[in-house]
């Protein structure tokens, strides 16, 4: 198994962070410190170590969604010690971190778990999975502006890719969208509904890589029923 993927199997962390661990020299096998993240690692065999401590394989992942609140981030960590998705879920001893980012002014559907290889092919542009949002915006929603929002639109720099809109609702003071995009830009559908002259009030995730967010209130959460992770693995797997 290459490095970074036996590193996020044992639930250290996304593969992405990974593979920072390994560029910074943090990782050794059998007492020799290795850089290249594709090295094959037996588990049986090798011995594997990150800062002196030594890893092995998670028998079993956990998986969990959170309806996530505002004002909480999505981080395992915070500096400053702000409340963050995985402060909500308790009495869970693996090493749990969010499944992508959903910005702290926004809500919904966060999945959390400690398979950092999941995490990878779920939120790597690359693979493009689906997630769905009910935005609601200040603003004229005209077909011009869905039109827009639909093709892509030019922020930070590049184009985003197709989305999928529907106008839910219209009203001269609050409108309500379906967005469903395939990318993860910081703050993407705010800066995209913003390009197009509509400011967005409210931004709650509903589903994302099959799963949906359902009746869980905000603050509330679950593990994954096992049709749920089969969801998730079969993205895995379809990836691979």
């Amino acid at each position: 198994m290459r490095l970074n993927k036996y590193l996020a199997h044992c639930g250290i962390a996304s593969r992405r962070k990974c593979d920072e661990y390994i560029k910074k020299g943090k990782v050794k096998v059998n007492g020799t410190v290795v850089t290249d993240f594709a090295y094959q690692v037996n588990g049986d065999d090798d011995c594997v170590t990150i800062d002196g401590q030594t890893i092995s394989l998670i028998d079993k992942n956990v998986y969990y969604i959170l309806n996530k609140p505002k004002g909480v981030i999505s981080a395992s960590s915070s500096a400053r010690g702000e409340i963050t998705a995985v402060d909500l879920i308790k009495n869970e001893s693996k090493r749990l971190y969010p499944v992508g980012r959903l910005d702290k002014d926004s809500q919904g559907l966060i999945i959390l778990t400690d398979d950092g290889d999941f995490t990878y092919k779920a939120t790597h542009p690359k693979f493009q999975n689906k997630k769905r949002y009910i935005v609601k915006v200040k603003g004229v929603v005209d077909k011009n502006k869905l039109e827009r929002l639909k093709q892509g639109i030019f922020i930070d720099g590049k184009m985003t890719s197709r989305a999928e809109v529907k106008l839910i609702s219209d009203s001269k003071t609050i409108s309500t969208l379906d967005i469903t995009i395939k990318e993860g830009r910081n703050r993407q559908i705010r800066k995209m509904c913003d390009a197009v002259g509509l400011y967005v009030t409210e931004l709650k995730r509903i589903e994302e890589c099959g799963i949906k967010l359902g009746s869980l209130k905000s603050g509330e959460y679950r593990k994954l029923t096992d049709n749920e992770i089969k969801k998730l693995l079969d993205v895995k797997r379809g990836q691979d």
